[in-house]
């Protein structure tokens, strides 16, 4: 399943009143639901037969919501409480199993409670529902209830609800997709019976099932999910790609793809870093002023965040574009059956320099990885993700490891002087590193230091003419001498014979 964003043409007036008063009928109607699903736990995963009874009821919204729509404010109230829950109960259930002064018996109870709503409902008005084939006393089932009953008061923390109402569901029966001189369009539902609000959209894909509506300033976006049907890969072919900062990618073959990304995530960090920090001078004035109407104004007209926003969310939308070009360049041109990339969310990013580390953010690092791993799971490949740590200083040839190999982009051994683009020399060591079983993704950079090393230390002890490029038989353990005796290391070179 993907989720797709479908965004529409900007709304005039008109238009954006309208859905503003379905947006606010609807969540206030859902808020409703809510406190109902709060108050009464057992329903939670009964809305069904809550909408049934309601029907029954000719129950009306006092919000001027339509049936289909109040239907839908209670299942996503009904679903929101449902989530609520499900990240609650696994801490409840780690407490029950630290709890050295629960029976095993105690503890089982206290899971089986748990995996029901209603059974949680009975507890919470000191009812305990004993099962048939629990053999445990009365005492002892009091004691664990009231013992859920407290840690649950104790984390519970507070309930869900609506702070900032900008959205909506509708189901398929509450909107119309059609098209008009090549112009895709929905209709939607509104506040007034048989009258449907009609909006313009961008692009044109099919458009089926439950969607969100989502207001922003002034346009609107559709979320919806599709199934995705991967390709089927027939051959066995493996590639190593390596996430570069002027490009999105380079392969073992040193092709680069997304070649603009640099320029673009450059231009972005280094305006960001200007603009926050005037910002942060302008907030210390604010602080230096005295009079509280001073600091209010400062606050309102010079420290707002709706420009700076804008400015984040273009910017953003520039460099996303860029990585999903980069990845269809690539993915267009190959096809492999495994995909090797590094582990972004662990890069090895020590020594870097704080500007590299500023630009190459978390949040690029976040978004890379999670598109190349979309990306590969809808084209058929598997994503297979290796350690990073020195994929750039390692010979590919000897395996010498020194960071002086690198420099900038280009590479040269200090030892063999193989010479090489630093983005192949590391996608073709993260292509070797699949399937290690010494150097894992989670194996800490300083003992793949150490690994690196050993295996180094001994191709040099078992060497034989030819293994080592530039190097024979009677020159390894001159050779072995040096690379162990650190301190021959002179004016960015290992100082070596040969």
């Amino acid at each position: 399943m993907r989720t797709i964003r479908r965004k529409s043409l900007p709304l005039n007036k008109g238009k954006q009143l309208k859905i503003i008063k379905i947006i606010e009928a609807y969540n206030k109607e859902k808020e409703i639901w809510i406190q109902f699903f709060i108050n009464d736990t057992s329903s939670i995963k009964t809305h069904r037969k809550i909408r049934d009874k309601y029907v029954s009821q000719k129950y009306n919204s006092q919000y001027k919501l339509q049936a289909r729509m109040w239907k839908l404010a209670l299942i996503d109230a009904s679903e929101m409480m449902d989530k609520y829950w499900m990240s609650l109960l696994p801490k409840i259930n780690e407490l029950i199993n630290k709890n050295k002064n629960l029976t095993e018996v105690q503890k089982h109870y206290c899971f089986w409670i748990l995996m029901n709503y209603e059974r949680i409902e009975k507890l919470f008005k000191h009812k305990y529902p004993i099962p048939s084939h629990f053999d445990i006393d009365k005492k002892a089932v009091k004691k664990a209830g009231n013992y859920i009953n407290r840690i649950i008061r104790n984390h519970k923390g507070k309930f869900p609800s609506i702070k900032k109402s900008r959205s909506f569901v509708l189901d398929a029966d509450c909107y119309k997709i059609f098209e008009n001189n090549g112009r895709q369009y929905i209709s939607i539902m509104t506040l007034d019976k048989g009258k449907r609000l009609v909006i313009p959209l961008l692009g044109n894909t099919p458009i089926k099932g439950n969607i969100k509506v989502v207001l922003y300033k002034n346009y609107i976006e559709m979320h919806y999910t599709a199934i995705l049907k991967p390709k089927k890969i027939k051959n066995e072919y493996i590639e190593a790609v390596d996430f570069g900062y002027t490009e999105v990618i380079t392969d073992s073959k040193n092709r680069k793809y997304g070649i603009e990304f640099g320029k673009k995530m450059s231009s972005y960090s280094d305006k960001l870093n200007i603009k926050m920090k005037q910002r942060n001078k302008v907030h210390a004035l604010q602080k230096k002023q005295s009079q509280v109407s001073k600091r209010k104004n400062i606050r309102k007209y010079n420290l707002g965040k709706i420009k700076l926003d804008n400015f984040s969310r273009k910017n953003k939308a520039g460099i996303e574009q860029e990585v999903n070009f980069g990845l269809n360049q690539f993915f267009s041109k190959q096809q492999p059956q495994v995909l090797i990339t590094e582990d972004l969310r662990h890069l090895f990013s020590f020594g870097k320099i704080k500007s590299w580390n500023r630009k190459f953010s978390s949040w690029v690092k976040g978004f890379l990885q999670d598109r190349i791993g979309f990306k590969a799971l809808a084209r058929g490949s598997c994503h297979e993700q290796v350690n990073p740590a020195y994929g750039s200083q390692t010979c590919i040839k000897c395996g010498f490891v020194w960071k002086g190999n690198r420099v900038l982009d280009r590479f040269k051994c200090g030892f063999c002087g193989h010479e090489d683009y630093a983005d192949r020399v590391a996608a073709m060591n993260y292509k070797s590193r699949y399937g290690d079983k010494e150097i894992t993704r989670y194996t800490p950079f300083r003992e793949v230091k150490t690994i690196l090393d050993e295996r180094f230390r001994r191709r040099l002890e078992t060497s034989y003419e030819g293994t080592v490029p530039g190097r024979t038989s009677d020159t390894v353990s001159i050779a072995l001498r040096t690379v162990i005796d650190t301190s021959v290391v002179q004016g960015g070179f290992l100082a070596v014979c040969t």
